[in-house]
Order: C-alpha cells, then structure tokens, then sequence
C-alpha cells in the first residue's frame, strides 16, 4: 500500500511539473524568449508583458530620431530579475520593481493584446522597449 501511494505521489509531482512547464511556454507564439536572449547576452535589458519578450530599443537610431508621447498605463515592474527559467510577466532585468509602463500615445493596450512598444520612464528620461518578434 505504502508503495502505491508513493508511487501515485512520484508520478503526481512529475506531471504537475510538466504541465507547469507547458504553461509558462504557452505564451511563447513562436517569439524568442527571456531564456533565449539572456542565453545569447547575459547582460540584455529586457521585459515581459503578455508574454511578449521586449528589449530596451534606445540604441536604435530610429528609435532615437522619433518623439514618443506617453499614452496609457499599462502596468508596473513586478520583480527584477536575472533568472530566465521563471521569467514571469512585468519581469525585467534591470528595471527595478515598481517602474511604471506605458503605451506610446499611438498605441492602446489591452490585456492579452500587447503594444509593439512599451514606454517607461525610469531615471528622468523616456525609455522605449520594443516587442521581440519573431518573422
């Protein structure tokens, strides 16, 4: 008796496991994720919303040349983190939790819908992340 139960335990465990994985890959769309930028750049600036992986796009020279009106609020940076295995939605890896996102005035948001663009104001400036999108 004392086995069964261990072994329902074992394969319990294992399965919660498995499904846990899928869903925190389920929102992937084909795009690159967290894990997989960080693995190429481990110093990336970089957050997530909806699933939607964005990188600090201000070293872009079209993004430099346009003036980008803040628009809706989105959200706030829930945690900073390094760690790509749980990167987790309104996770950044160098804005510090508490920092305010935003739609440019050009863009709405609705949840499950992100913006192309995400803009924040961090330091006095005006910050633009741009969606990873794979094709």
């Amino acid at each position: 008796m004392k086995v069964k139960v261990v072994a329902f335990s074992a394969i319990s465990l294992v399965l919660i496991f498995v499904f846990a994985w899928f869903l925190s890959n389920e929102d992937n769309r084909g795009n690159p994720t967290a894990r997989d930028i960080v693995k190429n750049n481990q110093d990336a600036d970089i957050l997530k919303l909806d699933g939607q992986v964005y990188g600090n796009g201000m070293d872009l020279e079209w993004v430099q040349d346009k003036e980008y009106e803040k628009g809706q609020k989105i959200g706030e940076v829930r945690n900073k983190t390094q760690n790509s295995w749980w990167f987790r939605d309104r996770y950044a890896t160098k804005l510090p939790e508490g920092t305010a996102l935003y739609t440019t005035g050009e863009e709405e948001y609705e949840k499950g819908n992100p913006p192309f663009h995400v803009l924040v104001e961090y330091n006095n400036k005006k910050l633009i992340y741009i969606a990873y999108i794979e094709g």
